[in-house]
């Protein structure tokens, strides 16, 4: 058995030598930002004082998200993971939520035993893209938008409750993107409505410092480019591309990869009572 604590500022060089493990191409965190961002949400699997494994967890209400999980390639097969996710699970319901879930590769069978084995099962597919900036039509892209006439800008807070209604979002998933400062709730409008949520038919969670879409979601597939111009009034311009990710929505990522976005990789959610 490995002890499991809360993770400390101190703890920065161990996860940047788990974070490798994870097989995504997400930066590695500056030191500032895990130690604002990751060190509250994650906890840390030790055995004679060396960090072995690590995994990080959100609550969303009466959901809770894990993060990411990663336990060190030669320590695996020795259920570190999984008394990572029993801790999780325990605080979980300790903090009132009723549910779980978290995402995985499609294909990475050992993941998906291991979270099998703790009661998670599938529930929708995800897709993440990567797409050129300068793919994207609209004002500053190759050419003028379709037929769309929506208006773009950002959510105020008091329409996140209509914004998560609207995509079956949990609403505390906005809050938190809000307290994380980062973030720009990136939204396209049908009418001039403006600040009741109601006319909201596009939205984004877009963070320019990744740079990527967390959340991608339109009413119909044909708003994916629309929406994209949208958020570039926000692009970080030292990046030339932007990352989307599209949640059991195959019809709008597949409307992002005939723009030309390349499919980095297709996740599974899954999901359980707790």
């Amino acid at each position: 058995m490995v002890e499991i604590r809360p993770a400390t500022a101190d703890d920065y060089d161990a996860y940047v030598g788990l974070f490798g493990e994870l097989g995504i191409p997400d930066p590695v965190p500056t030191r500032e930002r895990f130690t604002v961002a990751q060190v509250p949400v994650m906890r840390v699997a030790t055995d004679g004082g060396a960090i072995v494994g690590y995994v990080t967890w959100r609550p969303y209400g009466s959901l809770a998200h894990v993060v990411q999980l990663a336990v060190d390639r030669a320590r695996r097969g020795q259920r570190i993971g999984e008394q990572l996710l029993e801790h999780v699970r325990g605080e979980a319901r300790g903090a009132g939520c009723e549910r779980w879930y978290l995402n995985v590769k499609r294909g990475n069978e050992p993941a998906i035993k291991l979270y099998e084995r703790v009661g998670l099962r599938y529930e929708l597919a995800a897709h993440v893209m990567k797409l050129a900036w300068d793919r994207v039509p609209g004002a500053a892209g190759v050419g003028a938008l379709p037929g769309l006439a929506g208006l773009a800008g950002l959510a105020d807070p008091p329409e996140d409750a209509a914004i998560a209604a609207r995509f079956a979002l949990p609403v505390e998933r906005l809050a938190t993107f809000r307290a994380r400062g980062s973030f720009r709730l990136v939204v396209v409008r049908e009418g001039e409505s403006v600040g009741l949520g109601n006319d909201i038919v596009g939205f984004a969670a877009f963070d320019p410092a990744f740079p990527g879409a967390a959340v991608f979601c339109a009413d119909r597939p044909e708003r994916a480019p629309e929406l994209l111009d949208a958020m570039r009034a926000w692009a970080d311009p030292r990046f030339d591309f932007v990352r989307v990710t599209v949640e059991g929505n195959a019809p709008l990522a597949e409307a992002v990869l005939a723009m030309g976005a390349e499919l980095t990789f297709e996740i599974l959610r899954l999901s359980s009572p707790l």
